[in-house]
């Protein structure tokens, strides 16, 4: 089992490989067993080497990813919004309330 220091230390060099590859950092803790990181924007490199996790709380279904990093465990959650596609497939490009928000070229 790692010190506390030595765990503090991991998810500092953690964080910063993190932040390097562009992923956002939403929290952190270092009070488990293993040090716990929470992220957005996964980078690829940690993508390719996670587990799917599907857990339920308060009877909605979450599904998140698990990747080890630097001795820490990272976690992010699956976006539960639609893909862009999905979303303005079945827009009408001509309707008022889209028409009304087209900037207009000056």
């Amino acid at each position: 089992m790692m010190h506390f220091n030595e765990k503090r230390r991991a998810v500092r060099n953690a964080i910063e490989r993190l932040e390097r590859e562009g992923a956002a950092v939403i929290g952190w803790n270092v009070k488990l067993a293993i040090p716990t990181i929470t992220i957005e924007m996964p980078p690829v490199s940690l993508m390719t080497k996670a587990y799917t996790v599907t857990e339920r709380k308060a009877g909605k279904r979450v599904t998140s990813h698990v990747a080890k990093l630097s001795g820490c465990l990272v976690r992010w959650y699956d976006s539960e919004l639609p893909e862009a596609f999905f979303i303005t497939q079945h827009l009408n490009p001509y309707a008022p309330e889209l028409i009304a928000s087209w900037p207009t070229n000056l």
